[in-house]
C-alpha cells in the first residue's frame, strides 16, 4: 500500500522552499522546475543526479542559451511546448476551431500538486489554461517505483464554439546520448507496431 501527501496549494510548496520538484525511482530522475506561472519546465530526465544541495544551481545551469536569428528569450523544454514560448517543434496540444488555428498561450490557472509516495515515484498535477482561446488542460505526470514515467493530458473546452482536438502530445526530451528512438505506431488490427 503507498500512501500519498498532497501538496494542495502554493503556499504548502513556498512553506517547503519548493521551487522544483523531483521525481526519482530505480536510478531515474526527472526534475521539474515549478516556479511562476508557465507550464513547468523540464530540467533533467535521466540518470538519477543523487543529492543535490541546491536545485536552483541546477536550474541555472540547465538554462539553455538564447537562440540567434529567434526570439528573444531561451526556449524551454516545457511538459506543454507551445509557439508562445518560441519553441518551433511539433506543439504539446494542437486543435483548432472551424479551420482556425489558435496559438496556445497556456498559464497555470491552479498551483501544481505533487503527490509525494512513501516508495519511490511520486507525482505532479498541473492546471494550465488560455482564457482567451477557451482551453484548460489537466496534465498529470507519474514516475511509477520502476522509474517509467507516463504523461496524461486532459484538454477541456470552455469556449461557446466547438474545438476539434488534433493531438495531445506528452513530450520529454531525450538528450544528446539518445542515439535511437522506439515507438509504437499503427492503425486498427495493427496498432502498437514497433518502429525505429
Amino acid at each position: 500500500m503507498t500512501a500519498e501527501v498532497r501538496l494542495a496549494d502554493a503556499q504548502a510548496d513556498e512553506a517547503l522552499g519548493r521551487d522544483t520538484v523531483v521525481l526519482r525511482a530505480a536510478g531515474t530522475a526527472l526534475i521539474l522546475d515549478i516556479q511562476g506561472d508557465a507550464v513547468p519546465r523540464v530540467v533533467h530526465w535521466g540518470a538519477d543526479p543523487g543529492t543535490v544541495d541546491d536545485l536552483s544551481h541546477l536550474v541555472l545551469a540547465t538554462m539553455p542559451p538564447r537562440p540567434l536569428a529567434s526570439v528573444d528569450v531561451p526556449v524551454l523544454s516545457r511538459l506543454i511546448p507551445q509557439q508562445a514560448d518560441g519553441w518551433v517543434g511539433r506543439p504539446g496540444i494542437s486543435a483548432h476551431r472551424d479551420g482556425r488555428f489558435p496559438h496556445l498561450r497556456l498559464l497555470q490557472t491552479a498551483p501544481p500538486t505533487v503527490v509525494e509516495t512513501a516508495e519511490e515515484g511520486g507525482g505532479l498535477w498541473v492546471q494550465a489554461g488560455d482564457g482567451e482561446v477557451g482551453i484548460t488542460v489537466h496534465t498529470e505526470i507519474q514516475m511509477d517505483r520502476s522509474g517509467t514515467v507516463r504523461i496524461r493530458h486532459e484538454v477541456v473546452n470552455d469556449g461557446p464554439e466547438v474545438l476539434t482536438l488534433d493531438s495531445a502530445t506528452g513530450l520529454l526530451p531525450t538528450g544528446s546520448q539518445a542515439t535511437e528512438i522506439l515507438d509504437f505506431t499503427g492503425r486498427w488490427s495493427g496498432e502498437r507496431t514497433p518502429q525505429r
